[in-house]
């Protein structure tokens, strides 16, 4: 099918779809794709379930005391139990609600939110490390949606003692709109920055957030990647295409 053909037949399938991108803002989502691209990694599953909350993962090991950290949690938060039920010591901060959905007892909820400083209504993950003894030779867990809130959090944070502390982070990454070349870029340096201490092994792009389409390139402006500390990683050997499980 020509090519021409075909994006015009996606386009008209798929309406929400923000096709004619410039091609400064192409490379824009080009970049975004080649910078979260995962590699291969055996044994990848889905915790929490196959609805919103759930995520894919390396396969999480709860001995030694191992913790997991939620920030961001809404009344259902199945990731959070999951993990709970295997054994975790789940953290979970939101400032947004009174309590934590779940009455566990390897679940403890804190009504703040996560932040660049600390405050009475915020906390920032350094404290929250140092507060809770986290174990760094536990396999610990960091799982982060916070509404477009992680950029500064991220710029704000050394992520080389995040590295010492977790094996496998999950983020959902909010506003990554190739269109806009400004917050791109401040974008992008984050993305590399975390690339230095860790892998993407997993990418999904959520459908309710804006898709892009250009050239056969597809890109939603809310995506969820989940990283395998560097240090686990022996060669990189790239997906040649994102999925879903």
């Amino acid at each position: 099918i020509d090519n021409d053909l075909r994006d015009e037949w996606l386009l008209s399938c798929f309406p929400s779809i923000s096709g004619g991108i410039k091609s400064t803002k192409i490379e824009n989502l080009k970049k975004y794709l080649n910078i979260i691209r995962p590699v291969q990694w055996g044994g990848l599953q889905r915790v929490g379930g196959e609805n919103d909350g759930g995520y894919v993962m390396a396969k999480p090991n709860p001995e030694n005391n191992a913790t997991a950290i939620s920030l961001g949690v809404s009344s259902y938060s199945p990731w959070d139990l999951e993990m709970a039920n295997m054994g975790y010591k789940v953290l979970q901060y939101d400032g947004s609600i009174n309590k934590g959905p779940y009455n566990h007892p390897n679940i403890t909820f804190y009504k703040k939110f996560v932040g660049t400083k600390d405050s009475d209504d915020t906390i920032t993950l350094q404290t929250i490390i140092k507060q809770n003894n986290i174990n760094p030779n536990a396999h610990n867990i960091l799982q982060c949606d916070i509404e477009n809130h992680e950029w500064d959090m991220l710029e704000n944070i050394d992520l080389e003692m995040i590295s010492s502390h977790f094996i496998q982070i999950i983020f959902e990454f909010h506003h990554c709109n190739p269109e806009n070349h400004t917050k791109s870029q401040r974008r992008f340096c984050v993305l590399e920055n975390i690339n230095k201490y860790f892998t993407p092994i997993h990418v999904h792009f959520n459908n309710y957030g804006k898709i892009f389409y250009s050239k056969g390139l597809f890109l939603s402006d809310v995506f969820e990647v989940s990283y395998i500390n560097n240090k686990l990683i022996e060669s990189k050997e790239y997906k040649s295409g994102f999925c879903t499980i």
